[in-house]
């Protein structure tokens, strides 16, 4: 499972103060580049890879508390089903002290479940999860 911490921002909420709902796209995706980011090539494999592609092809969110500017989150990251040419990915956020608290997350206030299929570039047809990535994503997430 992979975490990152973020601080909700007063240009992510709404006229109500609370979080924008596309808003916790951006950060379930801004949590999958982390991820990939502290993988050997994880970055370029996956975003910036010159056989294949992996486009989402269905995303939902539901949250269950609201948000609001100023709050801090804690994502984590893991995998929900690995299929044979997509994956499913399942981003849970919850609130969480202060930088620097000790404090343990709280229950959770949204998730974003995404799902993404491996396109093989040349054919532009879905293609197997690539090797390099089932392990990738397995040993971490």
């Amino acid at each position: 499972m992979h975490t990152k911490k973020f601080f909700v921002h007063f240009n992510q909420v709404d006229h109500a103060q609370k979080m924008y709902f596309a808003e916790m796209f951006d950060l379930a995706h801004r949590t999958l580049e982390d991820f990939c980011q502290h993988k050997a090539n994880g970055w370029t494999t996956w975003f910036d890879n010159s056989e294949w592609a992996v486009p989402i092809v269905n995303a939902q969110c539901q949250y269950h508390l609201p948000i609001f500017a100023g709050d801090h989150l804690q994502a984590q990251l893991s995998v929900q089903e690995i299929g044979k040419s997509s994956l499913t990915l399942k981003t849970t956020f919850s609130k969480v002290g202060d930088e620097g608290s000790t404090e343990s997350p709280a229950k959770p206030v949204a998730e974003v479940v995404t799902t993404h299929v491996f396109v093989d570039k040349k054919v532009q047809a879905k293609m197997q999860v690539p090797q390099s990535i089932r392990e990738m994503i397995s040993c971490e997430l």
